[in-house]
């Protein structure tokens, strides 16, 4: 007989007990739903029509609620943009057709601007008093139109720094409002020369309305103080919602009431926006709300009709499952519960036995490949909880699962040890930092040997940023002493052999033995932190981390006056001067402070000094930087020196570039102006100081630009102004040379001396050669 026919057999004696247990499920599963449907189409239908105006009036505030939050973020992030450097009084003397630079910095922000808001449409800066608009669209535009110039000006004498407007731009579309928020520039000042105007998209302000109203069919109205329609939730409504707003003019603003429009009744709920004075109309066809009551009858009658037949299959399911434990059984061997996998000399249980014995076999040959893949297996599960990826997981639970790897602990203690390799610059070009893997690679390789060598180690980990770890199983019964002196014998072990074969810096950090397994990404961490604790001056050096405790009784020291000096030597473009204060800088950091965290908290504080000293001579840091992250750049180098070349490469270095290209257009302008100066005032006791403090500049400076401009000296270019002017009045006219020596600014006898050395002759031959008789010497 077959397997079916058997379980068919089985169920037959139980027949009768079938029938009753039929006939009871049918009363238990059919009359509780029944009763309830009468009960829910009865009260539940009024209690529904009660919740959904208490749930329609909820909407509309939290509605409300959110579209407030939303324009308040809104306003405030206009008023953000107003404050801006970028807007502030120095626009209203730009000339805006000549200063490119200037305008291109303003088109970039406003673009920046338009992308942080997604139904910005348009942001334009207004210049009042020259009509001028700059967007990021259209660059700079005067305002030549007579109504719009009218519209601007009126919008921008309302009182107040930020306001919203209506129709401010002309719309093509009659029943679109142009929406505008203006802020006048610069923020919070009693003489704004100019606005920022904000510009809404009507369509994408549309499409955020009808996000807000979970509703898909129904109107979503926005009105403004006027009852002027804003947004109609879609913008493809927005005709049939002009409409349905005019009907609405009259009825009660607050509350919720029927409207019938178009053939239909809407639920009517009103909201108020309180910073804008808005209303918010939410308007939901009855038809929609009251769905809920006749769905819910129809699923229950459905349910009841359906329950006689779910019982059935029900009771069949179950009675296979409760009282055919062999047909179970057999369902795992025979999927389908055929017969011919059935042998014809075995019954079930032969059956069911010999295949036992064959998974058995199976099983034993699975559990000898995943005991050679334990390693690789145990190895990850440390990784991960070294990384802390098993923080939910209890102690006893990691211990287990250490156990399923063949890691039986007991009750041993462990202890993690982190290990940095450092000072790739020290190896002069036979590894860069390009190679941090591979060296990494090697010390995991030395310091693996070393641990399985002690017959302690649970594991190695690569971490491939120039740090290996390892943890250590330390027996129960050995004592804290004994422990240390292991591990001060270890560590020094290990830290010669590193240095002997990789010729580089070994820094050992140390955890105390832990019993809990759930702390190591805790110890990992703080071994991490421990780290920059190191010292810069020693090569190999081990840390204890329970020795890493901050006492606050030391001095904190930093060099103010090297970082004044330096700082001023950066101001003036001087390169090499900068050079040298940066390294002495560093030295004295060094002398006073030896641990790495120190020192690259000092690097830290003069990278801020530089960044203040850029804003102070008036330029930007993404001008001079670019859009990198110094600080994030800087702490990525370990190597003190890497970060010292970092530091002098990347930040000095442009700075200085920078400084001293836009300080070349300024001297050549100076010295123009000196030398309009000399032209003017040659005649005059004329001095370097005197010059110096007419146009506001150190001596020295002058003297040094005047030299790079000119190719000559100061003195050296007023003698020769004078002696020119000299030979004009000795050729041209009939003056006494003593008269003209008193002309160009000097006395007959020096001038006399002066002009012989310049010209190998005296004034009196120089006259005579060039035909002009003198009266008198």
């Amino acid at each position: 007989m077959g397997l079916y026919n058997k379980t068919i057999s089985i169920l037959d004696k139980r027949k009768t007990w079938f029938r009753r247990s039929l006939f009871l499920l049918l009363a238990v599963i059919i009359i509780p739903p029944m009763l309830l449907s009468i009960s829910i189409n009865v009260i539940a239908t009024k209690q529904l029509k009660d919740q959904i105006n208490q749930t329609h009036e909820l909407l509309i505030q939290q509605m409300t609620q959110r579209l407030n939050q939303q324009l308040t973020q809104f306003e405030f992030s206009v008023r953000n943009w107003a404050i801006n450097q970028i807007f502030g009084d120095y626009l209203q003397h730009v000339d805006f057709y000549q200063e490119l630079s200037t305008i291109r910095s303003i088109m970039n922000a406003l673009g920046a601007m338009e992308n942080s808001i997604s139904f910005i449409k348009n942001i334009e800066i207004y210049i009042a008093d020259q009509d001028m608009l700059i967007s990021n669209v259209n660059g700079v535009s005067r305002i030549y139109n007579t109504e719009k110039r009218d519209r601007y000006q009126e919008a921008f004498k309302r009182p107040g720094d930020m306001y919203w407007n209506y129709g401010l731009n002309d719309s093509p579309d009659m029943l679109n409002i142009d929406m505008t928020v203006m802020h006048k520039i610069p923020a919070e000042s009693s003489h704004p020369f100019g606005a920022i105007i904000v510009e809404v998209d009507a369509v994408k302000f549309s499409s955020f309305i009808g996000q807000i109203n979970p509703y898909q069919e129904g109107y979503t109205l926005l009105l403004n103080e006027s009852q002027e329609l804003l947004s109609a939730g879609t913008f493809e409504q927005r005709k049939d919602a002009s409409l349905l707003a005019t009907k609405l003019k009259g009825q009660p603003s607050i509350g919720n009431y029927i409207f019938k429009w178009n053939g239909k009744d809407f639920l009517i709920s009103n909201g108020a926006v309180p910073r804008m004075k808005w209303n918010l109309l939410l308007a939901t066809p009855i038809d929609k709300l009251t769905e809920p009551v006749v769905l819910i009858t129809r699923i229950m009658t459905g349910i009841t009709a359906a329950a006689f037949i779910i019982l059935l299959v029900l009771a069949w399911v179950a009675s296979r499952r409760v009282y055919s434990p062999i047909t179970r059984m057999m369902s795992l061997f025979i999927p389908d519960e055929s017969e011919s996998e059935l042998p014809v000399h075995q019954d079930e249980i032969e059956f069911i036995e010999s295949r036992w014995a064959q998974l058995n076999s199976e099983s034993i040959i699975m559990q000898q490949r995943l005991e050679t893949q334990l390693p690789s297996l145990r190895e990850g599960f440390l990784y991960q909880l070294i990384f802390g990826h098993y923080y939910h997981l209890s102690e006893s639970e990691i211990r287990k699962r250490l156990k399923n790897y063949n890691l039986d602990l007991g009750h041993s203690r462990v202890q993690f040890t982190l290990i940095q390799i450092s000072g790739i610059s020290k190896l002069e070009g036979k590894f860069n930092e390009d190679d941090e893997q591979l060296i990494t690679f090697a010390a995991y390789n030395i310091i693996q040997e070393l641990i399985e060598a002690t017959g302690k180690g649970m594991a190695v980990f690569n971490f491939q940023n120039l740090t290996v770890g390892y943890l250590l199983r330390l027996p129960e019964e050995m004592s804290e002493e004994e422990e240390r002196q292991t591990t001060i014998k270890q560590s020094a072990e290990m830290i010669k052999t590193l240095e002997r074969l990789l010729k580089m810096d070994v820094t050992m950090v140390i955890s105390q033995p832990a019993t809990q397994l759930n702390t190591i990404h805790t110890v990992y961490e703080q071994s991490e932190q421990a780290l920059r604790f190191r010292s810069v001056h020693e090569t190999g050096q081990v840390l204890y981390l329970e020795d890493l405790i901050v006492q606050g009784k030391e001095v904190a020291f930093y060099p103010f006056d090297l970082e004044k000096e330096l700082l001023q030597a950066l101001r003036i473009g001087n390169i090499e001067q900068s050079s040298s204060l940066f390294k002495q800088f560093i030295a004295t950091c060094m002398q006073n402070a030896d641990i790495e965290t120190v020192l690259h908290q000092g690097m830290l504080q003069l990278l801020g000094s530089v960044l203040q000293l850029v804003y102070q001579t008036g330029h930007s840091p993404q001008t001079v930087f670019g859009l990198s992250n110094l600080y994030e750049e800087l702490l990525e180098h370990n190597d003190l020196k890497q970060m010292c070349e970092y530091f002098e490469k990347l930040v000095m270095k442009p700075f200085i570039e920078h400084i001293v290209e836009s300080q070349n257009v300024k001297l050549v302008q100076m010295t123009e102006d000196v030398k309009g100066t000399i032209h003017s005032k040659y005649m005059t006791d004329l001095s370097l100081e005197m010059c110096a403090d007419e146009h506001h500049i150190d001596p020295f400076r002058l003297s040094r630009a005047f030299k790079e401009v000119t190719g000559v000296n100061f003195i050296d270019y007023v003698t020769d102004y004078r002696i020119k002017k000299s030979k004009e009045l000795l050729k041209n006219t009939n003056f006494r040379i003593n008269e003209i020596a008193e002309m160009v600014g000097y006395q007959s006898s020096y001038f006399n001396r002066i002009f012989k050395k310049k010209e190998n002759m005296t004034p009196g031959q120089f006259r005579e050669k060039e035909g002009n008789a003198p009266l008198s010497t």
